[in-house]
């Protein structure tokens, strides 16, 4: 397994402790050393590389960079550097001081009215500025709007944007986060500004209903109700009704034909001047009030280890390996430098699990990993792999391995398939294949949720 190299530094940049991953990458917390400024370094994951889709998705992560780098705007989050060092791909970004919109609904479930239009009105006026410079999102949701400490919105992550002077992203090819993408965008075909637009409904829906939206939009009498529970003036709960049924028309050429239309809807209702100005103020107590925790839990604290020192000769190669794979489930690529340290600390497989385990957070979590490595499985995994080359015994069956791409998918979007393969061809059993496929989805409740419908597909196998 192929997987970030064990640094403190970026080239210029200090890695200073991981913000955040996902599927595609980790973000860590940096420090431009030449200038003095905190930045938001992300990183490919270097084995998405080995795969059969590596070139695009180096290709994939430039474009993203050179999408973002297009707009600059106040309620975009600005791309200040990208490079390449020895196989490892980065995008520099101005770093946050604030929440994401998902982890403020796990809180507050519902916004009011006034501040949930106020935060759509600035992700329509960063789109209408993406849009003019012919950058299409593609992958608006609550995860991807970030709020700052004083109110202030920026979209974040033009991972799968779409350049309209590119060939990459061609009709038939899916992409895209399910739950919030276009009627077009799940069927794989061409997306343009009326996506974006229908994906902001969505998430206008839920922060303002507290309800997650369920593919279609309901019938006017239940809109009606829904919104009628969160905004007093029963006429302007009307007008909201009429734009939300507008931007969420399964036929793209009904809805709006551009983000300023929609703001402008919007806007005539929050103010009867038509020019609106966010009150941002607002949006930050709700902010400063949620009690959200820092996201820099993650102190790199290693010391000289950082050198990439030499493995212990006590423990093979093959079970360093292993271990490895399992361990980024739970921490990310810091698992490479964890277990470069304990290798060559450790003079055999338990003392090493136990050392690794301790940097896991969750108690529940320690156990998993415990028990999906413990030393007979990786025994005998290495016996089999000295063995006369038999064919491995695959974990999941073809039938099971399309249920649970397809599961995951709803959790993780278009990877997931990808995903659910890399974990097949590496799990010892049916235990750890489960540790490797959810270790991916970031939110806690949706990991329970999913293994919880995980178990269901497994029970007949």
């Amino acid at each position: 397994m192929s997987s970030m190299p064990a640094m403190s530094h970026l080239g210029k940049y200090r890695l200073d402790n991981i913000l955040g991953q996902g599927a595609m990458g980790v973000v860590y917390k940096g420090f431009d050393e030449d200038i003095e400024r905190p930045v938001a370094i992300k990183v490919l994951h270097s084995h998405l590389l080995d795969e059969d889709m590596g070139e695009e998705l180096a290709v994939r992560f430039r474009l993203e960079a050179k999408a973002a780098a297009r707009c600059m705007h106040s309620n975009i989050v600005t791309v200040f550097d990208y490079g390449v060092i020895s196989d490892t791909h980065y995008i520099v970004m101005e770093y946050i001081e604030g929440i994401d919109l998902k982890s403020l609904m796990r809180q507050e479930k519902q916004l009011p009215f006034r501040q949930a239009s106020d935060t759509v009105f600035q992700v329509l006026n960063a789109l209408e500025h993406a849009h003019t410079k012919g950058v299409v999102h593609r992958d608006i949701k609550p995860a991807n709007i970030m709020i700052l400490d004083n109110g202030q919105v920026k979209v974040a992550d033009f991972g799968i944007a779409r350049l309209l002077s590119s060939d990459l992203t061609q009709a038939g090819f899916v992409i895209g986060t399910p739950g919030y993408m276009s009627p077009e965008g799940r069927l794989g075909a061409v997306v343009d500004n009326r996506s974006d637009l229908y994906s902001v409904g969505v998430v206008y829906y839920e922060i303002l209903t507290g309800k997650r939206f369920q593919s279609q939009i309901p019938d006017s009498a239940t809109l009606r109700g829904e919104l009628g529970a969160a905004i007093q003036e029963e006429e302007v709960a009307e007008r909201i009704r009429e734009i939300l049924e507008n931007v969420l028309q399964n036929d793209q050429t009904l809805r709006f034909e551009n983000a300023a239309d929609f703001s402008h809807a919007l806007g005539s209702i929050l103010s009867p001047d038509r020019k609106h100005t966010p009150d941002i103020e607002e949006i930050s107590s709700t902010v400063l009030q949620s009690g959200r925790t820092s996201l820099e839990g993650l102190q790199q604290t290693f010391g000289q280890s950082l050198s990439s020192p030499e493995l212990s000769s006590q423990i093979s190669p093959s079970v360093i390996s292993q271990v490895e794979g399992v361990l980024t489930g739970y921490v990310g690529p810091m698992a490479s430098l964890l277990v470069k340290k304990y290798a060559k600390q450790c003079s055999d497989i338990d003392s090493l699990l136990e050392a690794l385990a301790t940097h896991i957070p969750k108690a529940v979590e320690q156990t998993q990993f415990r028990s999906s490595l413990n030393v007979s499985s990786l025994t005998s995994a290495v016996d089999t792999s000295r063995g006369s080359g038999a064919a491995r015994k695959e974990v999941l069956s073809e039938v099971e391995l399309k249920q649970i791409s397809s599961l995951l998918a709803q959790y993780i979007g278009p990877l997931a398939s990808r995903i659910v393969k890399r974990a097949q061809s590496k799990a010892l059993d049916r235990s750890d294949l489960c540790s490797r496929i959810v270790a991916n989805i970031p939110v806690e409740n949706e990991k329970l949720e999913f293994l919880q419908k995980l178990q269901e597909i497994l029970k007949g196998g």
